[in-house]
């Protein structure tokens, strides 16, 4: 049976191609394995130096998270205050390691052990301040090489990319050490998008932003405070990605509008997971609390809007402007028994009047789910509420 579509629906009949696959999870229920890797900053070297895999392995403790730091190296370190419990100390952090030589360590590392679900990349201070000193250009590369080798392990790794801290000011005023790290930085900026896939994600941590020598323990490296900030930092984005505790993604954007109770009793939702940025393109709808085993069709405009029942519908149609409709095969999905339909969205092929368009950085899209319903022993429509989601 065809689903029931109000004549409104037609005033626009753009159609979108499927959308890409979401990343894949770990196992349900299995440990999030997180391997670190980079250099001293990684190993850390206490008193002398910290590490911030410490701060890091307590902030997700006291998260909730399931977890298993993985990877080479064993820290032998004394960590003092651990909550009478043993830390994780399974990494892979090398002293003085550059990136020239991790990308050839890393593969055949990565070949004697069960690939890691997530990545924590922080390398390539050794390379700037090398002599003679390594261009730039070969440091991103040989930092590609090693997100290329991790992606080859598990086509579905999380990879966080650190934008690196500089050194203390007297260090960074030597020679012209101070504008290559910033060109570094500059030129590792773009790696993120290029190299996410659509199932594997890479995702900057802007290490750099705000920096200080308040967070250094000598020219090299961090301090307990500095650490400590590089692991807020990480947490922030693990969070950002994986939700809360590891639980799942947080919901993303703004929901607005009201709309009628359908069939159940209940008021049809739509939410949205992923990352807000256009670049990785990581955007599911889900819409929830809609009756069971009912079509549904997911809309999306530029412009809100307030229009009761409209088409004839028991809902409000919370758009406005030119709506587009994912109406493709395949794009128009079933409730199931659950009542819950779930669509990944493909940023770049957005339906709007005269074809598809991508979404940019900056722009504010709409959405909203219209479903079929039962009104009586009549055939009806309903709406979820409105959903607005501002992109970056």
């Amino acid at each position: 049976m065809k689903p029931y579509l109000p004549a409104l629906l037609a005033v626009a009949s753009a159609t979108a191609l499927s959308a890409p696959a979401r990343a894949v999870a770990p196992a349900q229920g299995a440990p999030l394995r997180i391997m670190p890797i980079g250099d001293s900053r990684v190993a850390g070297n206490p008193p002398s130096h910290e590490s911030y895999r410490y701060d890091l392995w307590q902030g997700l403790r006291a998260g909730g998270w399931s977890f298993d730091f993985v990877g080479p190296r064993f820290d032998d370190s004394t960590y003092p205050g651990a909550d009478d419990a043993l830390m994780d100390r399974d990494h892979f952090g090398i002293g003085g390691m550059r990136a020239q030589i991790m990308r050839t360590l890393l593969p055949a590392t990565l070949a004697t052990m069960e690939a890691p679900d997530v990545a924590l990349i922080g390398i390539g201070g050794n390379d700037l301040k090398s002599m003679p000193p390594r261009p730039v250009a070969f440091v991103v590369n040989d930092v590609v090489a090693m997100i290329d080798a991790l992606q080859a392990a598990n086509p579905s790794v999380t990879i966080f990319l650190e934008l690196i801290a500089p050194g203390r000011s007297d260090l960074s005023a030597m020679g012209d050490l101070g504008s290559r790290h910033e060109a570094f930085i500059t030129a590792l900026a773009p790696v993120a998008g290029q190299e996410t896939t659509s199932t594997s994600i890479v995702t900057l941590v802007d290490i750099a932003d705000g920096w200080s020598d308040a967070f250094m323990a000598d020219q090299t490296h961090y301090n307990g405070v500095g650490a400590a900030l590089v692991a807020s930092r990480y947490l922030q984005a693990l969070e950002a990605h994986f939700g809360p505790g590891g639980d799942g993604p947080a919901s993303i954007g703004t929901p607005y509008c009201s709309t009628a109770p359908n069939s159940t009793g209940e008021r049809s939702t739509l939410r949205a997971t992923g990352l807000l940025s256009v670049a990785v393109n990581d955007v599911t709808l889900e819409a929830t609390s809609l009756p069971p085993g009912v079509f549904g069709l997911f809309l999306v405009s530029r412009t809100q809007g307030f229009v009761p029942n409209a088409g004839g519908s028991v809902g409000n149609l919370c758009l406005g402007g030119a709506i587009g409709r994912y109406a493709l095969p395949g794009q128009i999905l079933d409730s199931g028994p659950s009542g819950t339909i779930a669509f990944p969205l493909d940023l770049t092929r957005t339906p709007q009047f005269g074809g598809l368009v991508a979404v940019e950085p900056g722009d504010t899209w709409s959405y909203q789910v219209w479903h079929r319903d039962v009104v009586g022993s009549a055939q009806a429509s309903n709406t979820s509420q409105g959903l607005e989601i501002s992109y970056r």
